[in-house]
């Protein structure tokens, strides 16, 4: 399931998953910020986003986000 946090009422909705993965900075500093979930942050998909060119980067952090949904 994939929804968008925009308030707090949202956040309910993230109560009785075990994993949250965020894209993004921001949402995941948002997340932090307003209740202090456990979550793994992936880079946010943007043409922007230089990091996302590295095949080795994106690879280390997909291979992260496997290993946090595993844990």
């Amino acid at each position: 399931t994939c929804f968008v946090i925009t308030n707090k009422e949202h956040l309910e909705q993230l109560e009785g998953y075990d994993r949250i993965v965020t894209w993004g900075s921001m949402v995941s500093e948002y997340i932090t910020r307003l209740n202090g979930y456990t979550h793994y942050m992936l880079p946010h998909p943007s043409g922007l986003n230089r990091l996302l060119n590295n095949p080795m980067y994106v690879k280390s952090k997909l291979d992260g986000c496997k290993r946090y949904l595993e844990e």
